[in-house]
């Protein structure tokens, strides 16, 4: 059985030395459920999936109600957190 909303998220570390806080977040809902998350961060800075989704919570995502499953992405190579 599935949970009612399960959240894909993908960090993207980018070319860049730093992302903006405005900027790092994009939101896809999928059918069945499913949103894609998808988070970036420049190469200088740590990335912190928490404070990602709090800010993803103003843009109309309920982090508190999610099942997460977390891809990240770094130099072209998907690594399980």
């Amino acid at each position: 059985m599935l949970h009612e909303r399960i959240v894909l998220i993908t960090i993207q570390i980018e070319d860049a030395p730093r992302v903006a806080s405005a900027e790092r977040a994009e939101i896809e809902a999928l059918p069945l459920g499913f949103h894609r998350v998808v988070i970036q961060y420049g190469f200088m800075q740590n990335p912190n999936v928490p404070v990602a989704l709090r800010f993803c919570e103003r843009l109309g995502l309920d982090a508190d109600a999610t099942f997460r499953f977390s891809v990240a992405e770094r130099n072209q190579s998907n690594v399980l957190l």
